[in-house]
């Protein structure tokens, strides 16, 4: 059924990432380290029109700043902002060519990880409305992955 063609299409992608350059370029080496809390659930920000503040930093350290940003925009949290208002976000921080494979690769990880869990396990993600769930995951999926 459609449950089946989505979950094969999403095996596709990653199995494509897995063959592209986009794992290493994840896991390449860190040339600018920032302090970061670690969990980017947007459930630990708080927003009053004027300033942001964070919560919970019982995961917070030191991390790649192209990583970490990649676990700010596509947290399963994000989503309800389009990746096009991301894409706006971190043009703000100026980032070298090598940050950016590494923040794209990052944002794809992130995307394929949520698609496989709800494919693995349906119904399992909380932060995400189940309507067409699979689909707007495999849709985010494909705009991330095939961007490359």
């Amino acid at each position: 059924g459609k449950e089946d063609a989505s979950s094969a299409e999403a095996a596709s992608l990653v199995s494509d990432w897995l063959a592209s350059e986009g794992p290493a370029s994840f896991l390449g080496a860190s040339d600018q380290l920032v302090f970061s809390r670690g969990d980017q659930n947007m459930a630990n920000v708080m927003w009053d029109g004027d300033r942001i503040r964070f919560v919970d930093f019982e995961y917070c350290g030191w991390n790649d700043l192209p990583r970490d940003l990649s676990l700010v925009t596509d947290h399963i949290q994000s989503y309800a902002t389009p990746i096009e208002d991301w894409n706006v976000f971190v043009e703000q921080f100026d980032l070298t060519s090598s940050q950016r494979r590494r923040l794209q690769a990052g944002r794809q990880r992130g995307a394929l990880s949520w698609l496989t869990k709800e494919c693995l396990k349906p119904g399992s993600l909380r932060g995400i409305s189940e309507e067409n769930r699979i689909e707007r995951l495999l849709d985010r999926a494909r705009k991330l992955c095939r961007c490359a």
